[in-house]
C-alpha cells in the first residue's frame, strides 16, 4: 500500500475528530442562564405574559429567546414555546417550521459571534403570522402581541 493513501487517510480522520470535539466545544461554552423557565407539562413553557412590543418575535432583530442549545434541548424549548401560543380569541394554533435564516449577533461570552435563527410559521384561523426564535440565549418569554397564552 503506497504512503500517499496512508496519509490522506490520517489526514481525513484528524479533519473528522476535530471538527466533531470543536463542535462539543462550541456547545459547552454557552453562558449559563438565570432564567428559570416553569412547564405546564413536559412539552408546553408556561408564559404568563404578552409583550408590550410590537417588533417582538415577529422580527429577525427581536428573535423570541428560547434557548436550550446548550443541552441540546432548541427544537424541544421551540415546540414548548409555540405549544404555550394561542391565537388572539384563545384560539389553538398551528406552527410550521420555515427553516433557519438571519445571522444573528450573539452576547460577548459565546463561544461564536453569530447564531441562526428558526423562522416559524404560525397559523390560527386563517391569519399567518412569521415569528423568529433563537434557541442560542434565553430570557424571559413573552407571547408576540396580537397572540395570547394557553390558560391552566
Amino acid at each position: 500500500m503506497p504512503l500517499p493513501f496512508i496519509m490522506k487517510n490520517y489526514i481525513i480522520i484528524i479533519l473528522f475528530f476535530s471538527i466533531v470535539f470543536s463542535d462539543c466545544a462550541i456547545v459547552s461554552n454557552f453562558q449559563e442562564s438565570q432564567v428559570k423557565r416553569e412547564l405546564i407539562d413536559l412539552n408546553t413553557f408556561k408564559i404568563e405574559k404578552v409583550a408590550n412590543n410590537a417588533a417582538y418575535g415577529y422580527t429577525s432583530q427581536q428573535p423570541i429567546k428560547v434557548g436550550g442549545v446548550k443541552d441540546n434541548e432548541g427544537i424541544l424549548n421551540s415546540r414548548r414555546f409555540l405549544n404555550a401560543l394561542r391565537g388572539p380569541k384563545g384560539e389553538k394554533v398551528a406552527y410550521e417550521l420555515k427553516g433557519s435564516c438571519c445571522y444573528h449577533q450573539l452576547p460577548e461570552g459565546s463561544a461564536s459571534n453569530v447564531g441562526l435563527l428558526d423562522k416559524y410559521e404560525i397559523t390560527v384561523d386563517g391569519n399567518k403570522y412569521l415569528i423568529f426564535l433563537s434557541t442560542f440565549e434565553e430570557e424571559e418569554l413573552f407571547a408576540p402581541k396580537g397572540l395570547s397564552i394557553m390558560s391552566i
